[in-house]
This record gives structure tokens, C-alpha cells and sequence, in this order.
């Protein structure tokens, strides 16, 4: 359910590539700034942080998940975000487990939701067949499906 929410929300894009790990977290921000569901300078608060704390945000090679605690004015809505990059995008050149391809971005302003999405969002990224299937993903239509086969 969480993908399709994603899906039904318009939270998710699909990028060839990015210039850096910074316009990635631009790229991948943008679609909920659209939605209203966070603020402008959220993806500004996020690289930030990342230059401050390093490449926290890369949770698993190949998976990065944009947040920022520190810039709670700036979420609207709790929600969760999807973007896919064809090219990796590079967080650390010495570290190649830092490069990332797959990105859900994190807003949250009601705690418990957001407890609940982070637990779902473990459950998808626990599950190396849906993960392999996020790797590949390239559309809508492709979101859908993987939803389709999530038991959460």
C-alpha cells in the first residue's frame, strides 16, 4: 500500500541521471514540493545535513532516503516520496556502497504515521526480490506492480 500511495499521491519521478548527489536530492524532492507536501528549501535543509553528517542518507548500496530532522518548518504533510535515477548517483567516490539509483524521500509532521511508514518502508527494503524489482523500475505502470506484490 505504501507505493501505491506514493503512486496516488503523484510523489514519484524517474530521472536518467543527476549532475551530483545534490541535484539528485533536488530532483527527487521535487515532486512533493509540487504536491505541497514540503517546503522549497527542504531539499536545501537535506544537503545540508549531508555536508555536515556525511552520506547518512544512504541507508543500503543503491538506496538513499532524503530527510532532514532539523528542518521540521519545512514538512507539510507526513508522506513518503519515490525516485529512480538510471545512472548511480555518487555520494562518496571512495566509498562505491554510498552510490545510489533508488531514493525515498521522508516528510513528517504527524509522529506516528511517519513511524508507521518508516516500518513499512523496512518491511519493501528487507524484501530483496521487491528491492531488485525498485532497482529496475522505470514507470508508473512498473510502481504498481511491486505494489501489487508487497505483503505488508
Amino acid at each position: 500500500m505504501l507505493i501505491k500511495d506514493i503512486v496516488n499521491q503523484k510523489n514519484f519521478a524517474f530521472y536518467r541521471e543527476a549532475a551530483d548527489w545534490k541535484d539528485a536530492v533536488r530532483k527527487c524532492c521535487q515532486p512533493m514540493v509540487v504536491n505541497g507536501v514540503i517546503g522549497e528549501d527542504y531539499a536545501e535543509r537535506v544537503i545540508e545535513c549531508v555536508k555536515k553528517y556525511g552520506p547518512y542518507i544512504v541507508i543500503l548500496p543503491g538506496v538513499a532516503i532524503p530527510h532532514c530532522n532539523e528542518s521540521c518548518e519545512l514538512a507539510y504533510k507526513t508522506a513518503i516520496g519515490f525516485a529512480k535515477f538510471e545512472k548511480p548517483v555518487i555520494f562518496d567516490k571512495e566509498d562505491k556502497e554510498k552510490n545510489a539509483t533508488v531514493f525515498f524521500t521522508l516528510s513528517a509532521t504527524d509522529h506516528n504515521k511517519h513511524l508507521e511508514n518508516l516500518l513499512k518502508l523496512s518491511s519493501i527494503l528487507e524484501d530483496g526480490k521487491i528491492l531488485g524489482q525498485l532497482f529496475r523500475a522505470r514507470s508508473e505502470a512498473d510502481l504498481l506492480k511491486i505494489d501489487q506484490q508487497i505483503k505488508l
